[in-house]
């Protein structure tokens, strides 16, 4: 009975993980979600600072400002036509909110020391402008940028709406729930199950996928990986202001341990039992119904249904590999009631 518990808590987990997983993942496109929470507090304000006042300088098209705060071997004609070029980009009114969306920092031998800071800003019309800065630590001043500016209509274009999926969509969404189900169900059966070999093997091997089949949920374009394996039988990704991909992996696995169960679970195959016997002529062995079995999985009841007797069944050595030789032992009602539920 344990063991169906244990191996129900395992499954419900995944199971909550991965609802959760789903329904709480950030917004890229809210400048409010976690996820922009999450960046702010790990990233070093005075850089968050600098490059939101860099930001500023390019949508404003300060020249002296720019000047100042970029480094002198970046002040090229190739700069400041970029610079000419994205101000047509920027929509004409100021953004309602400017946050972090992404932070990292790369400091190599040679004098390199580089933060890299992404940064969203949002507009009241639904445009959407991402601006990624990146600072040289050591000179304090910004050697590079990049704007790219996303129309209200890309926003609804790269979100995720089920309601409104096409065919190809549906018939993917639906692919993905069944794999991933019958997954789930065949690790609850394998921890469920007493005596599998190499059980937790199994289990991670049941719950990993190989050969991955993707959907574009843009472009609903569908794609094969033969080599990717990965936690999770089916999910979904999205990289920042990037479309949905869902993909679904082939679960080698649970099949694998579907066509090799009753191997898996055999009882020391190939050895003899021993047998004990009291003075019925009836080997204990014989006529066996199952009452109850401990939580453990190495002691079992039994009623001998042609003389009544209460027999158990153990293995006195289930260290060894598949459990060792099996043992009968009769024994009285009070010491069942004792050891035993039924």
């Amino acid at each position: 009975m344990k063991r169906e518990i244990w191996a129900r808590l395992a499954c419900a987990l995944i199971l909550m993980i991965s609802v959760a997983a789903f329904a709480f993942n950030g917004d890229p496109y809210n400048t409010h979600s976690w996820i922009y929470s999450f960046v702010a507090r790990i990233a070093p304000k005075d850089e968050v600072a600098r490059a939101e006042a860099y930001n500023k300088l390019i949508r404003e098209q300060d020249i002296n400002g720019l000047r100042q705060a970029t480094r002198p071997d970046v002040l090229n004609g190739a700069f400041w036509g970029a610079v000419a070029k994205i101000s047509t980009l920027y929509p004409r009114t100021q953004p309602v909110s400017v946050a972090p969306a992404l932070y990292s920092r790369t400091v190599a031998s040679g004098g390199v020391d580089v933060s890299t800071i992404v940064l969203t800003s949002d507009y009241a019309g639904g445009e959407v402008a991402l601006s990624t800065i990146y600072i040289d630590n050591l000179s304090g001043k910004v050697q590079g940028f990049n704007v790219t500016v996303y129309s209200a209509s890309d926003r609804r274009a790269l979100g995720f709406d089920p309601l409104h999926a096409s065919m190809t969509q549906a018939a993917f969404l639906i692919m993905a729930v069944l794999v991933f189900l019958f997954t789930l169900a065949t690790a609850y059966k394998c921890l469920a199950t007493p005596k599998v070999k190499w059980k937790w093997l199994w289990f991670i091997f049941i719950m990993a996928g190989v050969v991955s089949i993707r959907l574009n949920w843009l472009t609903q374009a569908v794609s094969v990986a033969p080599i990717d394996i990965r936690w999770g039988a089916a999910g979904y990704w999205q990289a920042l202001f990037g479309p949905v991909t869902i993909y679904v992996n082939f679960p080698l696995g649970a099949v694998m341990y579907w066509m090799m169960r009753r191997r898996l679970a055999s009882k020391t195959p190939h050895r003899p039992e021993r047998r004990l016997t009291d003075t019925d002529d009836t080997p204990l062995d014989e006529g066996l119904m199952l009452l109850a079995r401990d939580a453990s999985g190495w002691k079992e009841l039994y009623r001998q249904e042609s003389t009544g007797r209460l027999i158990e069944k153990t293995w006195p050595n289930s260290d060894e590999h598949g459990g060792g030789q099996s043992q009968y032992t009769i024994i009285s009602e009070a010491d069942a009631r004792a050891r035993y539920v039924f």
